[in-house]
């Protein structure tokens, strides 16, 4: 059997496209699945790596380009998405194998941290040195309740799009003096608005009418999913408590009766928001030998922003 490991051609992207569509075409035919992965604009935007066996693709994965802000200090790293290997070679380790060996090409390259979504058990991805961040995600469906709460602020749709220099700014000041969160500069906030092109943007107004933050919202037939509240103090309990209420009035007038995120709600609202554990999606961080910082400390919520997607 021989093995060969190596950057996807345009032909074995096709053939790993193909491997996956009975995983994750959908309704869609494996025409229709092939053309959504040709227009991607995240699928695009990663490597393709390829793990072939006597000449045939069997597995493979997208490694995106990422940077990750650490105590201020910014420093280059890397995603893993999409690990899919075809049906009739599983079991024999050959993910774990196309892993490590784009992981080792990203350490060559300097890289000291690594994000990927686990739908697997995640001891699977520890015993190569990630770590699990988050299992969490929290809903809240009492949202008139939510909505009658007094709060201090407004918000504001916005065109993500005419606002990316501000977002990059915005979102560096907030985010740089972190234990770790992933880095966005304004290129990279270009393509996130793409990749996310359903997602809604409102600014956060205090009443001087000055911008204080923003939330970045989906909303899926009678849910909301909260994907991001990031507000100039993250440490104002009451401050967010006051967004989250102003969304609540947002979705309570688009008659919208479940709120749902991944980021742990403010002290004063832990006891409205159920927590449950996610069964997939679970966040994974892994760091290199450079950073010093105990695998505890980043397994904080607190202390850790990696989003929740790429």
């Amino acid at each position: 059997m021989i093995l060969e490991i190596h950057r996807a051609s345009e032909e074995e992207i096709l053939a790993a496209d193909r491997n996956s569509y009975e995983v994750w075409g959908g309704d869609l035919s494996l025409e229709q699945y092939i053309e959504r992965c040709k227009t991607s604009v995240r699928r695009n935007r990663a490597q393709c790596w390829v793990l072939r066996v006597d000449g045939v693709v069997v597995s493979s994965l997208g490694c995106h380009p990422l940077f990750f802000w650490h105590k201020g200090v910014q420093y280059p790293g890397f995603g893993i998405a999409s690990v899919y290997t075809n049906v009739n070679y599983r079991k024999q380790g050959l993910a774990e194998q196309l892993c490590r060996t784009v992981m080792n090409r990203e350490q060559s390259k300097g890289a000291q941290f690594g994000l990927l979504f686990s739908d697997v058990p995640p001891a699977y991805y520890q015993k190569m040195g990630f770590n699990l961040h988050s299992e969490h995600s929290y809903e809240y469906q009492d949202i008139e309740k939510l909505s009658r709460m007094r709060f201090e602020v407004t918000l504001q749709s916005f065109v993500p799009e005419e606002e990316l220099s501000w977002l990059h700014n915005f979102y560096q000041e907030a985010h740089q003096e972190k234990v770790l969160s992933v880095a966005r500069n304004e290129e990279y906030w270009s393509y996130s608005v793409q990749a996310n092109s359903a997602d809604q943007f409102c600014m956060i107004l205090n009443k001087q009418n000055k911008r204080i933050g923003y939330v970045r919202l989906l909303f899926i037939e009678e849910r909301a999913i909260l994907k991001e509240c990031i507000v100039q103090n993250s440490d104002d309990t009451a401050l967010i408590s006051s967004v989250y209420s102003a969304v609540a009035e947002l979705l309570f007038a688009k008659n919208i009766r479940l709120l749902q995120t991944w980021q742990p709600p403010p002290s004063g609202l832990q006891g409205c928001f159920y927590a449950s554990t996610r069964d997939h999606a679970l966040p994974m961080i892994w760091k290199g030998e450079q950073i010093q910082d105990t695998a505890e400390m980043i397994a904080s919520e607190a202390n850790v922003y990696s989003s929740d997607y790429f």
